[in-house]
């Protein structure tokens, strides 16, 4: 069983780095050094938001982890995956010029936090201000496959934070989602989120 809290966020500033590319470039995408493969990849405007980033382009890797961009107009980018459901999203900003730097390969790591590592989808779910003493509202979650963040199943906790995911979970990487429930931080903040996880029959 795995003992997990939400995080409380905080607000802070994140610094991407910036590549200049000409009009075809490729990116190569690893989880801690293993190709990702099947992952949709997004060029988006950088002038907008991270929740309202405009999609340009977007492309799929192979089997080596590997995707292709090309015919790219001159521009100012932000290059992802479609989607990383850690806290953070692992990216870097893009500048296209007609003679920029030819065969560039950019390469990102995915997802953007390490997973944790479980022998099953179960364990605990509790807020900031639980005791032990206490009963806490109940949390409703979500098993996602990794690639797609297809909802596998939608479950939620008991007055304890406690969760099993019935049905037995193939090994792989997956992402918990913890859907708003009303529960808050102590900054008033609603308590949502994804973690990482990888199920693994060896795990601790």
């Amino acid at each position: 069983m795995v003992l997990m809290s939400p995080c409380i966020a905080q607000a802070c500033s994140i610094v991407y780095p910036n590549v200049q590319v000409g009009t075809r470039f490729r990116v190569r995408v690893t989880d801690r050094g293993c190709p990702v493969k099947a992952l949709r990849l997004v060029l988006s405007s950088s002038e907008s938001s991270k929740t309202t980033r405009v999609v340009i382009i977007s492309s799929i890797t192979d089997a080596d982890g590997f995707a292709g961009f090309s015919n790219l107009s001159p521009g100012q980018f932000f290059l992802s995956a479609e989607h990383d459901l850690s806290t953070f999203t692992d990216g870097t900003g893009v500048e296209v010029t007609p003679n920029g730097p030819a065969n560039v390969t950019v390469r990102l790591k995915w997802p953007a936090a390490a997973p944790v590592s479980v022998r099953s989808v179960s364990g605990v779910m509790r807020g900031p201000d639980y005791y032990p003493s206490q009963v806490q509202g109940q949390l409703s979650i979500s098993l996602l496959e990794s690639e797609s963040a297809r909802v596998i199943s939608t479950i939620v906790t008991d007055s304890k934070g406690q969760f099993t995911f019935a049905d037995e979970t193939p090994p792989g990487l997956y992402f918990i989602r913890v859907n708003p429930s009303g529960i808050r931080g102590w900054s008033g903040e609603q308590i949502e989120g994804m973690i990482a996880i990888e199920v693994d029959p060896n795990a601790k």
